[in-house]
């Protein structure tokens, strides 16, 4: 049956994931002989994925190299961000009571990330968000990445129906982009990791917190 569906995008909307991603990221440059990047660098550019953070990374250090280099930096921190997935990383407030709630309304609740998909299972795994998801479709696992609607569209397929009614949750122009494209209602958390400030997307809303979200999911999936 075709359950109205949350999708959750994870990094900067469920959990506050970037200060283990700057430890990782700093490792691979350090070590390929690169300068470190700041927190705030990295919350700019989280939504693309590891490679893209590394590729941005150094360009801002306007450091031009082969694509072996970027892949071995990339094994690197792939290898540190993986046994560090999560030290310094955290749920934001509300995320746990939100994800219950829907679940109690009877929503479906899909992850939709531009992570690794190994690695989205591993954050939610350690913050113990797992059992309230009721699937996962990382970066890898999808035919296309967001901003391709495929994506959704796929996660989706992957836990209820695509013809369910359907809203994203998400923090950066990425969702944005990826929903719009899909037609889907789009709520973006003010508080993530973005490029273009998310006051300058046309989403349906733009939440502070996430008291009262399941509200406004509820009044978009008209439950």
């Amino acid at each position: 049956t075709a359950r109205p569906t949350v999708l959750f995008d994870l990094d900067g909307t469920l959990i506050d994931t970037a200060p283990d991603l700057l430890a990782a990221l700093n490792v691979a440059l350090i070590q390929a002989g690169h300068e470190a990047v700041s927190l705030t660098d990295v919350r700019a550019i989280v939504g693309h994925g590891a490679k893209a953070m590394i590729e941005q990374s150094l360009h801002k250090q306007s450091v031009s190299v082969d694509p072996t280099a970027v892949d071995d930096m990339l094994n690197n921190f792939l290898a540190h961000y993986g046994d560090n997935i999560f030290v310094h990383s955290k749920i934001f407030n509300g995320v746990p009571e939100t994800l219950t709630e829907c679940r109690a309304r009877g929503f479906a609740i899909g992850v939709c990330t531009n992570k690794r998909h190994e690695m989205a299972l591993s954050v939610l795994k350690a913050s113990e968000l797992m059992p309230l998801c009721d699937g996962v479709l990382g970066a890898d696992k999808a035919s296309a990445k967001k901003p391709d609607p495929a994506h959704l569209f796929e996660t989706l397929d992957l836990v209820s129906s695509r013809k369910a009614s359907a809203v994203m949750v998400g923090d950066s122009d990425t969702d944005y982009k990826a929903a719009k494209a899909g037609n889907i209602p789009c709520l973006l958390y003010a508080h993530g990791y973005t490029q273009t400030p998310v006051d300058d997307l046309d989403a349906d809303a733009v939440f502070q917190s996430y008291s009262g979200l399941t509200d406004h999911i509820s009044s978009l999936l008209r439950v």
